[in-house]
């Protein structure tokens, strides 16, 4: 009796185990072939709407390949936005991670390469449809951490069009490194090794590198990049944006390096070179009727704008019209119901600053011939202007030198030609201590004009003498004096001294 109860249950236990065993193997082969399953046409769909479901838009692929321990792979990945407009396509994506490793270190995403991928950017006076999808995004916030890796694209393009889809501008192939931030040194790199710029007819290539520092303590960015033969009909566009009617036309080469450290000296722009050739600018609301036209506008240098300060190492713009060289720095802060003149003045007081330069009065006039109101008919056809100013901080006191004097100046005017043979020059020297100004030297001489003085609040002398008839006169040659009239000779001297 008692075996027979033993063999009862050995029999049990044997069909239990065997039940196990059996349970075990199934759910290890369901588990298996689990990647399969949901990689398969008919639940594939599902599982990228679900991974995708805080994107404000739409995101297919032909066919995707799982595995424990093989690579993630999706094949023809297509974005389309809210409106169903197509956005961007991938010819596929790949990671060098096996789905387990991802899925055992889900902040690890390890090296994943995207093939071919091409954005379509519209742009609005408002905005585009790339600003429309990343909002989206953005505003909603993340339910995971920060995760960490790179992503590498291969033979990429951006096509930018307007609402019409008239080209703007198109870049391909865009080779591509995108280091994330991890949440240990919260800092992300974007490397361009370089791309093919094609905007209107002009094509060009560029290379840049992006860095970005992010957190609440210090966050920074810095941008370096090269560009060589990069059209500038595009800033018509984006000069939309802002509400300008801008047009520019020209050729781009440069060399530059931007950062910008939110919390110590604010945003600093180093060119080592920046050449535009031929420039054609276009702005009714600064220049009215006038179209700036240079052979060439070259700039260098470096500036940092911070806390309302500007400062320029060894800064320099050159142009066919003219050049001139910045060294120093000045403050700029714009206050609304005081005049513009009399923020400059402000400036100029406190401004540790030398700028020399010199126009080329003919070139200028032939450029912008209405912004200087010159007269219907009239040309210049010689004449420079040489500056030269510097505001210095010495101690015990601020001490200020100017110098402009222009060169004979030749024209003609209805087939007339005239001169000036007599320069403009003025020259200044001043001071600030604590006992006030002490103007050491004022000159002012033209032919219609004579102005000097010295002195300081408690003693000094100007003399004036000015002929308003011949000033009148030889203005009215060049330019439009509109309802000006002025007539009639001064001469003036004024001393003071107070005790």
């Amino acid at each position: 009796m008692l075996l027979k109860i033993l063999r009862l249950r050995s029999r049990r236990a044997a069909r239990w185990v065997s039940a196990s065993v059996c349970l075990l193997f199934m759910l290890l082969l369901v588990g298996w072939f689990t990647p399969a399953i949901l990689g398969s046409r008919f639940c594939w769909p599902q599982v990228l709407a679900y991974l995708t479901a805080d994107f404000d838009g739409r995101v297919s692929s032909r066919s995707v390949s799982l595995g424990w321990f093989s690579p993630v792979v999706v094949q023809e990945v297509s974005v389309e936005d809210r409106q169903g407009q197509k956005l961007a396509q991938v010819e596929a994506v790949r990671t060098e991670s096996s789905l387990l490793a991802l899925l055992l270190s889900s902040q690890e995403l390890g090296v994943i390469h995207m093939d071919k991928p091409a954005l379509t950017v519209v742009l609005r006076d408002d905005g585009s449809n790339l600003e429309d999808a990343l909002a989206s995004l953005l505003a909603k916030p993340s339910s995971s951490g920060t995760a960490s890796g790179s992503i590498e694209v291969t033979d990429g393009s951006v096509n930018v069009v307007d609402v019409e889809q008239t080209h703007i501008a198109r870049l391909t192939a865009i080779g591509a490194k995108i280091q994330l931030p991890s949440a240990a040194e919260a800092q992300g790199v974007v490397t361009l090794d370089g791309c093919r710029i094609t905007i209107g007819s002009q094509s060009g290539d560029c290379t840049a590198r992006v860095q970005w520092q992010s957190g609440e303590s210090s966050p920074s960015w810095s941008v370096s990049t090269r560009i060589n033969g990069m059209g500038l009909s595009f800033i018509q566009a984006l000069s939309r944006r802002l509400g300008q009617d801008v047009q520019v036309d020209g050729v781009l080469t440069a060399d530059l390096d931007c950062r910008w450290n939110g919390s110590q000296d604010g945003l600093t722009v180093d060119v080592r070179q920046a050449n535009t050739q031929p420039l054609q600018l276009s702005a009714p609301a600064w220049l009215g009727k006038d179209q700036l036209r240079l052979q060439l506008l070259r700039v260098a240098g470096s500036c940092t704008v911070g806390d309302g300060r500007w400062q320029f190492k060894r800064a320099e713009v050159a142009c066919d019209a003219g050049r001139f060289m910045l060294d120093g720095q000045f403050a700029w802060r714009p206050e609304t119901g005081t005049s513009m003149w009399r923020q400059l003045l402000r400036s100029a007081a406190s401004a540790d600053l030398q700028v020399d330069g010199r126009v080329d009065l003919a070139r200028l006039a032939q450029t912008l011939p209405n912004t200087l109101h010159i007269r219907e008919g009239a040309t210049i056809e010689a004449g420079t202007v040489q500056i030269h100013l510097r505001g210095r901080q010495e101690a015990p006191q601020r001490g200020w030198l100017a110098d402009i004097e222009t060169s004979e100046l030749a024209a003609v005017r209805d087939g007339r030609r005239f001169s000036w043979n007599d320069p403009f020059r003025v020259s200044l020297e001043a001071a600030q201590s604590e006992q006030g100004w002490d103007v050491q030297k004022l000159d002012c001489h033209t032919s219609f004009l004579q102005l000097t003085g010295q002195g300081t609040p408690r003693t000094g002398s100007i003399e004036l003498t000015c002929d308003l008839d011949r000033l009148v006169a030889e203005l009215h040659q060049l330019f439009d004096l509109g309802a000006l009239q002025a007539a009639g000779a001064m001469s003036t001297q004024l001393r003071w001294q107070r005790g």
